[in-house]
């Protein structure tokens, strides 16, 4: 299975962990140019 997890927040990135680790292929997209300093 594959999934697209827009956003990369903490709900976004523990979405796509959790994902992966029941065997998904996970593509993780942000708008913003790099990661913040809360993840953002």
């Amino acid at each position: 299975m594959r999934a697209v997890v827009c956003g990369a927040g903490i709900a976004g990135l523990a979405l796509a962990r959790r994902l992966r680790h029941h065997g998904w292929e996970v593509c993780v997209v942000a708008k913003a140019p790099v990661r913040g300093p809360r993840g953002t």
